[in-house]
């Protein structure tokens, strides 16, 4: 053995056969053997390689179709199963899209909470019956306003929740007499550890108010639930069979004449004609002509017989509505024939009878005038058998609600609009306006807000403006100035500012004064979130 030192590696040499030409052992120092074959490249080349390629080479040649067919049955299957995936996906989407446009096309309101009373989804039902938009949900609990607008809903998950069973029919008023049917049901979710609870809310403010009205269901056009109206509602039920007189005191626009008509349709009158007569017309000197007729040849231009108020009216009721204005000779007319059932057409020397029902109505105080300016006391005291005092609009507040939902579904009925419902800040402003002109005028803003409302739901920009100016007017420096300055400016967004415009009907100093901001402030927001300044 013979050892040789290359740089630091030492390496011990065997000698085979005593020769160094014959081969060589190389001994490295892990201990691994190295056998140099360079004497025998060729007969490891000829006898082993080329051989063993060979042999691979046919083989794959052998079995090239195999291959194929392998590969090609491999692709056939990732084919398919791609395709099943891409089926699968289709259907799913088509599935979730279905649902999605049957959970928003309900007419219900619909939204699911978790046990932390976190809300997970909502339909456009719910987000347009509590006036909300995109993203507020998220925000449910760190926002006081909106929490608040929702608290009424809560106490029903809590319930849910505890008892472990769906609750149902659950009536709930929110807020300015509007009622919710609320019904919950318990979800188990597949692959979800805790379930869920889902609301459905129904408003049914109408139905809830109509079935509770009593006896308003023999005087539907008369709308209300108030203690006031209730008390007008049992004087007209005692008054169903009788024939007695009635006078009907209130404000211009109070209703007076749909009592009237309430009074003839449930008397035993009901089929014979109901005549009304605006006193305030008889001031001529054809009043008496009237009221009673004429005969042809009377006066000049009477060409033919005319039939008086009183004819017309026989067996039947006559109205006089405004009988403050009568003339004092109209009076004593009125007084004849009311007390003896007689009277006399112009150009006639024949007495006529009549069996009349009189209700009379008027806006003064014609208690107080009576002897005083004109008005006979004594007719005062024939008609006022039976009195009836309609009661303002700002006395009977709680009513409002119903009667905006009355006019409403009328109004959009008759043009044909998709409105149906009111803002809760529109809501708010009709609550607290002072009404001078009553239900008339109440009905008059009504058509005008579905007139200008192109959605749903009646906004303040909406309303007439002497309405929306009145409440921004006694609004202006307390509640109103603060009502939008409690949120930062950095949490300022699109629908909130909107919100602020309308409640100021788009008047961008008081709203800018309200967000404790500037006027070149509020501007620039309104360019970044793309809102109309001109709107």
């Amino acid at each position: 053995m013979a050892t040789y030192r290359i740089g630091d590696i030492e390496e011990d040499r065997l000698m085979i056969s005593g020769r160094d030409t014959i081969s060589e052992v190389a001994l490295i120092p892990n201990g691994f053997l190295l056998w140099p074959v360079w004497k025998f490249r060729w007969p490891l080349l000829f006898g082993f390689l080329i051989p063993s390629l060979i042999i691979g080479f046919y083989y794959y040649l052998l079995y090239r179709d195999e291959r194929k067919k392998a590969w090609s049955r491999l692709q056939t299957e990732v084919d398919n199963r791609t395709r099943d995936l891409h089926e699968a996906n289709t259907t799913l989407n088509t599935t979730k899209t279905y649902l999605e446009s049957v959970f928003n096309a309900s007419e219900d309101a619909l939204i699911t909470f978790d046990s932390s009373l976190a809300a997970i989804r909502s339909n456009h039902t719910f987000m347009g019956m509590f006036s909300l938009s995109d993203g507020d949900l998220s925000s449910l609990h760190t926002d006081p306003e909106l929490n608040d607008k929702l608290k009424v809903l809560f106490p029903l998950v809590q319930a849910t929740f505890s008892n472990g069973n769906g609750q149902s029919d659950q009536y709930k008023e929110f807020s300015l007499g509007r009622v919710l049917k609320i019904s919950s049901t318990i979800m188990n979710i597949p692959d979800q550890p805790d379930p869920q609870v889902l609301l459905t809310i129904r408003d049914v403010s109408q139905q809830f108010h109509t079935k509770s009205l009593g006896s308003q269901s023999s005087y539907p056009h008369i709308i209300g639930e108030s203690e006031l109206i209730r008390k007008i509602f049992n004087t007209l039920d005692r008054l169903k069979s009788t024939e007695t007189p009635v006078l009907i005191l209130g404000e211009s626009g109070t209703g007076k004449d749909l009592v009237a008509q309430a009074i003839h349709q449930t008397s035993k009158r009901r089929s014979a004609p109901f005549i009304a007569v605006n006193c305030a017309t008889l001031v001529t000197d054809l009043a008496k002509s009237e009221l009673f007729g004429h005969l042809k040849g009377a006066f000049t231009g009477a060409t033919r017989d005319h039939r008086g108020y009183f004819s017309q009216a026989d067996n039947g009721t006559l109205f006089l509505d405004e009988i403050g204005d009568l003339r004092p000779d109209i009076q004593a007319m009125l007084l004849k024939v009311s007390q003896t059932g007689e009277y006399q057409r112009m150009g006639d020397e024949q007495m006529r009878s009549c069996d009349v029902r009189i209700i009379a109505a008027t806006n003064q105080p014609i208690a107080e005038k009576s002897g005083k300016s004109g008005f006979r006391r004594d007719l005062f005291y024939r008609f006022n058998v039976v009195q009836i005092t309609m009661p303002s609009l700002r006395d009977r507040a709680s009513d409002i609600p119903l009667l905006v939902d009355h006019f409403l579904t009328h109004y959009s009925r008759e043009m044909e609009k998709p409105t149906n419902r009111v803002s809760e800040n529109s809501m708010q402003i009709l609550h607290h306006y002072p009404w001078p002109g009553n239900i008339r005028e109440l009905s008059n803003a009504i058509a005008h807000a579905v007139i200008f409302c192109k959605g749903e739901e009646i906004q303040v920009r909406h309303l007439p403006e002497e309405i929306s100016r009145a409440s921004l007017d006694a609004d202006s420096s307390t509640n109103g100035l603060h009502k939008f300055s409690s949120r930062a400016r950095q949490e300022w967004d699109r629908e909130y500012l909107i919100a602020a415009l309308d409640h100021f009907r788009w008047n961008k100093r008081k709203t800018a004064a309200a967000l404790d901001s500037s006027p070149q402030t509020l501007y620039k927001y309104l360019r970044k979130f793309s809102i109309e300044a001109s709107r």
